[in-house]
């Protein structure tokens, strides 16, 4: 039986529904648009056990509607069926949320596209359905990238960002509007490898987090449609802190920063240790309570101490990640990636302009710190610089700024780790600056502390190694290092096969061969009329890909022990230990490192 079928859009202010009548009338449903659309080609079907709403057209930004049943039909949510004709699904975001007498239902294509005729099938009930006791009601809205800062005299600082499963135009409601947002998007990839790819309104419409944003995206407005946050509660210690009454806020939604396509943000001052327990929990309308948040580590996993010295640099009055401070120095700890694809892991909590501590690092993996400045000359020509200054999200996001950076590892243990950095710029006669980092690192595992000492010809964009620790740089130690940060290209390249392209480690082989080349623009060592100790043959010649962290050792009479690549000859015999890094899909190039080499006697 034909319900309703409108062809003259939605009454006005203050009307109701025209009148049905005839067999209609008699009609257990009715239907009602929604945010701002017209009931204009939609057809409410009513058949014996089910309601089906056919939609001729739904352009931009989509049809939204909802179904109001008498109070003896009960719309069945485990049985909805959607036809959407033509070939391009993934173009059509849809959402349906079955209540108790009323069924929410929306759907919107994506930008310049031609959607098809659409239908949905809801099951109807003449009783209501049986139910298992239902639990307690859940939200699912979350303070995320929660993080505490210690202010000092027993204050501190919790930031965090407001994260509601379905809103996504950011509004703290999942509305079937939201919809009109996601296909907006349909089709987009989301950057999960970008610099802080929270800060993007594409991840938080991957709702699935599958990296794609699709029509799936939609179930999350299904499931939490009609929520709408009134704020946040904050505990210390398990105990709330200034609610009114139970289940009302710490923190209200007008308290947020809002900027648009992003989640609204919130930063609270508060009275209390940074060692407390904190948590964050949402609350909504009707009272209920999400899961609360606690940030993932709140004790120091690194103490950095950054000196910069023979340049002038720009200072900033305010740097957002590093606590909302002026300043000229910014650190982050960030994956060894190659500098466009940069992720920042961890920015950090200051105690002064020089003293960095950083929280939430992964131990046993590669990192980089990443130390940012703004000199006010051209490293690469010394020309001076022109900047307005102004307040800014980060340093690293400074057009004009530099990076300069140093490997470390949180290996051996779970107490902190300690940096210690002098980074020196030193006037090149040929224009610009060669750039000295002097570095020591004491890190769980570590016995001794480490020496890290490098030059970088910053116009040339190469990179001289000290690798024996003597304070004396080997002219023959030479790395390209394209992005100019004091880390080689070479080292990059391992560290992104190892961690960016999941790459395993095989056994480590050994042989002995004789030196065939050496090809210091791209760090590879061949070797050929290779003997094979043990192991099977993997080809002959063989290219070793070198590191700064691979040493070359010279035989034992010599009084110098460590060798450079160009002191290896055409025809010089080598024992030389290397492992294989290998792709487990089986996809991507296998590659062969160089751990150690030895140069052997020969007879004169």
């Amino acid at each position: 039986m034909l319900l309703v079928a409108c062809g003259g859009g939605a009454p006005g202010p203050g009307q109701q529904d025209p009148p049905v009548t005839g067999p209609a009338a008699e009609s257990r449903v009715s239907a009602e648009a929604l945010h701002g659309c017209t009931l204009d080609g939609i057809t409410v079907t009513e058949l014996p056990d089910a309601v089906s709403v056919e939609f001729a057209k739904f352009a931009s930004p989509g049809k939204f509607i909802r179904l109001s049943f008498q109070d003896d039909v009960w719309p069945d949510a485990e049985t909805v069926d959607w036809t959407i004709q033509g070939d391009d699904r993934n173009a059509v975001a849809t959402a349906v949320a079955v209540d108790e007498h009323s069924a929410n239902i929306g759907l919107s294509a994506a930008t310049g596209s031609s959607p098809h005729p659409a239908a949905i099938t809801i099951a109807v009930r003449g009783a209501p359905p049986s139910k298992s006791e239902p639990g307690p009601p859940v939200l699912a809205a979350t303070a995320e990238l929660l993080s505490v800062t210690d202010l000092g005299d027993e204050r501190v600082k919790l930031d965090w960002v407001q994260a509601l499963p379905g809103d996504f135009d950011f509004n703290g409601k999942v509305e079937l509007a939201d919809l009109a947002v996601l296909a907006d998007h349909l089709g987009e990839t989301v950057e999960a490898d970008a610099e802080a790819p929270a800060g993007s309104p594409l991840y938080w419409l991957d709702s699935n987090r599958d990296g794609q944003i699709s029509p799936a995206d939609g179930d999350a407005i299904s499931q939490n449609l009609l929520t709408e946050l009134t704020g946040f509660v904050i505990a210390r210690n398990s105990a709330e802190i200034d609610p009114e009454a139970p289940g009302t806020v710490s923190v209200s939604t007008e308290q947020s920063t809002t900027t648009a396509g992003r989640p609204p943000a919130y930063s609270v001052e508060l009275t209390g240790s940074a060692e407390a327990d904190w948590g964050v929990a949402a609350v909504d309308i009707r009272g209920r309570i999400g899961s609360p948040r606690i940030p993932l580590r709140r004790g120091i996993d690194l103490l950095a101490k950054i000196n910069l010295f023979g340049i002038e640099l720009f200072s900033f009055p305010e740097i957002a990640d590093q606590g909302r401070r002026p300043g000229k120095i910014g650190a982050r700890v960030i994956e060894p990636i190659d500098v466009v694809h940069r992720g920042t892991i961890s920015t950090p909590q200051l105690s002064d302009d020089t003293t960095f501590k950083f929280s939430g690092l992964p131990r046993d993996r590669e990192l980089l710190l990443d130390v940012n400045y703004v000199p006010k000359e051209t490293l690469d020509s010394g020309m001076p610089v022109q900047l307005e200054i102004g307040p800014v999200e980060s340093l690293s996001l400074v057009e004009e700024r530099a990076a300069t950076a140093v490997p470390f590892n949180l290996s051996g243990g779970s107490g902190p780790g300690q940096l210690t950095i002098d980074i020196f710029f030193l006037p090149n006669p040929a224009g610009g600056y060669w750039i000295e980092v002097n570095a020591i690192s004491a890190m769980p595992g570590d016995q001794l502390p480490r020496f890290h000492h490098t030059l970088l010809d910053y116009g040339q964009g190469v990179l001289n190694f000290d690798v024996d620790g003597d304070s004396q740089f080997e002219p023959g130690w030479y790395f390209p290092d394209g992005d100019r940060d004091n880390v080689s290209d070479s080292w990059i390249e391992m560290n992104i096969q190892l961690d960016e392209f999941g790459y395993v480690p095989e056994e480590t082989y050994s042989i002995e061969a004789t030196v065939l080349g050496v090809n210091q623009q791209s760090n590879v060592i061949e070797l050929g009329q290779i003997t094979w100790y043990d192991t099977p043959v993997l080809s002959d010649p063989l290219q070793l890909n070198y590191s700064e962290e691979t040493l070359i050792l010279a035989p034992a009479s010599n009084d110098d022990p460590l060798l450079t690549p160009d002191e290896l000859e055409a025809g010089a015999v080598v024992n030389a230990v290397f492992y294989l890094l290998r792709d487990p899909g089986g996809i991507l190039e296998e590659s062969y490192w160089l751990d150690q080499l030895f140069l052997l006697e020969t007879e004169p």
